[in-house]
């Protein structure tokens, strides 16, 4: 194949088709001419990044000879072409079934807290939240040994367990339901009077800015199941009705100081039965439960989405009902993607998805090509490209050791660790997930977590090192990120177009963030785009000038904590010769210095008005 200079990178994805012929050929591919010079023929490493990216190289010319490398990108699904040597891939293969096994025995299960022989938590656990410095966890447990005042909701701060609060049972029932917001904690559950306010019931805030209780405006009359929040606003989901005295307020209510219903139907609530999860993406709240008919609409059974009107999430085959066919426990909102978790099968009609989907682009989409899972799913947590999932499900894609918590590369299903004994290290039901210092925090109704006496209702299970870097861009330096947990190699959802008039200078930020849960990383940098006499571009690091490093690709990051960024200013001057409408764009490659197979892209569009 030949190959002229190096021009734009979207070069790469217009030759992929071409690569996936030469990359089967055992021989150089390509044809010597019968007459005229011989082009040299050139290996195929010559043209790749450090991620086996084909990317062409300044000054290469001739054809390539692909002897001994492998496709191992998926061209239908828009990957760019990536190669990887026969050997390295086979080698990948070898390790596939052990990674599918996961690590053996308990090495990587730990108890959280407990003395020896005794656990510190007598009762089930039934929701985590986690933020920098602690994982607040919410259950049945009552009386801990580390603080006798945590009944039904405590904090670990990675040495003890305390309760929210002073007062001797703060709580008196189960807790369902955390959210985070800033300093401030939102907790439902069961529970009346909170911390003795009598107004207090079913939910209540932990002011953290006076480290008081108060309660919101009043009681509800059943059971609060989830919490979210967006903003100034709190959604609140349960089994209660008429919250606050609003006949439209059923079984969700919208709380910002004072209380609201969300959308009614027929004078009542649009939903008409519990709610058992919440997630938000800004305006937009996801809902799903025990409802059907969300808001008259025959097709929002047990899910439905409300973004000032509410909305069916496809349907079933037919057309006459929902894409789901049970109840939905639990959603976990990651980049675009909404995971769904619960009781249904064969959702939107896919044979393989059972209990465990995906909403994304406008479809449904199964977890894999196979029905992995076998029973319900409670609880759902990400890190970086790997999805964990907790439930009822035994022996996950038939792994025999894949019991109630498993995880989803996305390519493979592997088990996290084992009881020693050949099933897996949780012997009953998952119902929560939240990762926190490096480790994955699993709670439930079981004991004796992979065979550990201390490991009842409660145990971490330490994650592997991965690097991932997650590029994120925004214009200005202030405001929401735009592409934040977006993973791909063409900039698609992670793009930011400023328009000014010319003679301007505007400004764009890149976030280069480590989303890996364990490990500090270091991230290369490297702009590519035509060039242009009607536009200037310079990067800077703080005050610094980096442009050169930054086009050439050899800017490196400073290391970077887990959960931290770096961040880069673009900054674009639109000169007065260029033509409205005229645009730059500059596409930005982060790449892991650790894993350099982990890329992210965005891209930067400056336009003339």
């Amino acid at each position: 194949m030949p190959i002229g200079p190096r021009t734009a990178r979207a070069t790469a994805v217009l030759l992929s088709g071409l690569l996936a012929g030469i990359a089967a050929a055992p021989v150089a591919a390509h044809a010597t001419p019968s007459a005229g010079p011989t082009p040299a023929s050139l290996d195929l490493a010559a043209a790749l990044d450090a991620s086996g990216v084909f990317r062409g190289a300044q000054g290469l010319t001739g054809s390539v000879d692909a002897a001994g490398w492998v496709l191992v990108s998926d061209l239908a699904a828009g990957e760019p072409p990536r190669f990887a040597r026969a050997a390295d891939a086979s080698a990948r293969s070898a390790g596939r079934a052990a990674r599918r096994a996961g690590p053996a025995g308990v090495a990587s299960w730990s108890a959280v807290g407990g003395s020896p022989g005794t656990p510190e938590l007598n009762q089930q656990v039934t929701v985590l939240t986690a933020k920098a410095t602690r994982v607040y966890l919410g259950g049945d447990f009552f009386t801990l040994p580390d603080d006798g005042n945590a009944d039904s909701l405590a904090e670990w701060d990675n040495t003890d367990y305390a309760a929210i609060g002073s007062t001797n049972n703060i709580l008196n029932a189960t807790v369902y339901a955390i959210a985070i917001d800033g300093s401030d904690l939102y907790v439902g559950g069961a529970f009346q009077n909170a911390a003795g306010i009598g107004s207090a019931d079913r939910v209540a805030k932990w002011e953290g800015s006076t480290s008081t209780w108060e309660t919101m405006g009043g009681s509800l009359n059943a059971t609060v199941r989830a919490i979210a929040v967006s903003g100034a606003d709190v959604y609140v989901g349960g089994d209660f009705t008429n919250a606050n005295g609003i006949a439209a307020a059923d079984y969700l209510a919208r709380w910002d100081g004072s209380w609201h219903a969300v959308g009614s139907h027929n004078g009542n609530g649009s939903l008409a039965d519990h709610v058992n999860a919440l997630a938000v993406d800004g305006s937009t709240v996801y809902v799903g439960g025990l409802f059907t008919n969300a808001d008259g609409i025959a097709t929002a059974d047990y899910l439905a989405r409300w973004n000032g009107a509410w909305n069916a999430l496809g349907s079933n085959p037919g057309g006459t009902n929902g894409a789901l066919s049970d109840q939905v426990y639990a959603l976990l909102r990651v980049g675009r993607d909404v995971y769904v978790g619960g009781n249904f099968t064969n959702a939107a009609g896919i044979a393989a998805a059972d209990y465990l989907a995906t909403w994304r682009g406008g479809a449904w989409h199964s977890v894999g090509s196979t029905a992995a899972l076998t029973n319900r799913v409670h609880a759902l947590a990400a890190v970086g490209e790997d999805l964990y999932v907790g439930g009822h499900f035994l022996d996950a894609d038939g792994l025999a050791t894949a019991d109630r918590v498993v995880r989803w590369d996305g390519s493979d299903w592997s088990a996290l660790g084992s009881d020693g004994s050949g099933d897996g290290a949780i012997a009953d039901t998952v119902l929560a997930l939240a990762v926190f210092d490096g480790h994955l925090y699993v709670g439930g109704v079981f004991e004796d977590a992979a065979g550990i006496s201390e490991a009842d209702y409660l145990a971490r299970w330490q994650l592997p090192d991965t690097y991932r870097p997650d590029g994120r861009v925004r214009p200005g330096t202030s405001g929401a990120f735009t592409g934040n947990d977006i993973y791909n190699t063409g900039g698609k959802h992670q793009q930011v177009k400023v328009t000014a008039g010319g003679g301007t200078w505007v400004t764009i930020q890149v976030s280069l963030q480590n989303d890996s849960a364990t490990s500090p990383d270091t991230f290369t940098v490297d702009a590519d785009g035509a060039a242009s006499t009607d536009f200037i571009v310079k990067y800077l690091q703080g005050a610094a000038v980096v442009t050169a490093a930054v086009e050439n690709g050899t800017y490196v990051s400073g290391a970077t904590a887990p959960g931290n960024d770096r961040k880069l200013k673009v900054r674009i001057k639109i000169k007065a010769s260029a033509n409205p409408g005229q645009k730059l764009t500059r596409t930005i490659r982060i790449t892991s210095v650790t894993d350099p197979s982990k890329v992210d892209v965005v891209k930067v569009v400056a336009e003339r008005q």
